[in-house]
């Protein structure tokens, strides 16, 4: 029997992510995308597919949820083992379906199984539509835009990492090799707003916890409070993790907190509420954050 987790692994304004579970074979299955802001679909469900360093991969099957009660299911070729942290993207129309497979490439499909195209972007972790059947694909040192029939039309690369979260519907986030985060609209893939890291006081971001919403940017981070000597006769930078909430309008800072205080050792996943910041830690306790 597959089991759907009561609390999903990953969410951010349109997608919500869930983990199965197989009880008859004891081990993870795959999982469950919901999409609550989606007129038409309301939910995928990948089972198998897992890809295993030491074995070859195996195509598994998906199924889509229409929020009309009808159901279609196809083959797939999708790393759950990857995947599953941030789930299956589709369409604002429910017409495309968007699979990555980390060793395969991208498909992407009509919710009813029918293949459009398909990709051989292998290092691509997460894709996210438009509403023109155009797709942004997020690999680990470009981001490429796909018109309707995967043609690359447009393409930004980045000297250090493009991976980040994306939080807010229509923005995307870059640590560029300045120690610079670039916020870059997930379109037109122009950057429009610029945080430099080394005038917050913060000498290690962490990328991929970074999280963004219209209003506010979260960055996290460490500061340098001196320097030890260390076991290979150099020096070892010793500070506080921190986290740093910015106002995404004229770059200011709004909050910082010292993560210790809160018990945190590292922030997993970060949402925004009403008001507040929400944090899950790597334990999967939660603490929130007031923003006022």
């Amino acid at each position: 029997m597959i089991i759907c987790d009561q609390e999903p692994s990953f969410s951010w304004y349109d997608v919500l992510v869930y983990e199965t579970y197989d009880t008859e074979k004891n081990c993870r299955s795959g999982f469950i995308t919901e999409y609550p802001s989606n007129e038409y679909v309301e939910k995928t469900e990948v089972i198998g597919a897992i890809h295993h360093l030491y074995e070859a991969p195996k195509p598994g099957s998906i199924t889509v949820y229409m929020k009309n009660g009808e159901t279609y299911s196809f083959e797939c070729w999708t790393d759950s083992v990857y995947s599953g942290q941030y789930g299956v993207n589709v369409s604002p129309d429910g017409k495309y379906v968007y699979l990555i497979s980390d060793i395969k490439g991208m498909w992407c499909y009509t919710y009813k199984g029918e293949l459009i195209y398909k990709t051989r972007y292998t290092s691509a972790s997460h894709v996210f539509p438009h509403d023109d059947h155009t797709a942004t694909v997020v690999t680990r040192t470009k981001f490429l835009l796909l018109d309707e029939s995967g043609q690359v039309i447009k393409k930004r690369s980045f000297f250090y990492d493009s991976f980040g979260e994306k939080i807010s519907p229509t923005l995307l986030s870059v640590l560029t090799s300045e120690n610079v985060l670039a916020i870059v609209d997930a379109k037109s893939l122009d950057i429009v707003q610029k945080i430099s890291l080394n005038k917050l006081g913060i000498y290690d971001c962490w990328q991929q916890d970074t999280a963004i919403s219209d209003e506010y940017v979260v960055v996290y981070g460490e500061n340098c409070t001196g320097w030890v000597d260390n076991q290979w006769g150099g020096k070892t930078r010793l500070g506080d993790k921190l986290m740093f909430v910015i106002s995404r309008t004229d770059g200011t800072v709004i909050k910082q907190v010292n993560l210790k205080n809160l018990g945190i050792e590292s922030a997993y996943r970060t949402s925004f509420r009403e008001n507040e910041i929400v944090i899950i830690n790597r334990d999967k306790s939660t603490v929130s954050v007031l923003l006022e």
